[in-house]
């Protein structure tokens, strides 16, 4: 970590990317559907 810059900028940095994992993985758990299409695909 860089002594310039704070934890509290790494922490606002990474919060849109954990948000937007966190909201794929309720997506994926909702509708698991999703996941499944390419293999499906590939092994039809």
């Amino acid at each position: 970590m860089a002594p310039d810059i704070g934890l509290g900028a790494i922490i606002w940095g990474t919060l849109p990317f954990v948000l937007l994992m966190t909201l794929a993985v309720v997506i994926l758990t909702i509708v698991p559907d999703i996941a499944m299409w390419l293999p499906h695909m590939v092994y039809k």
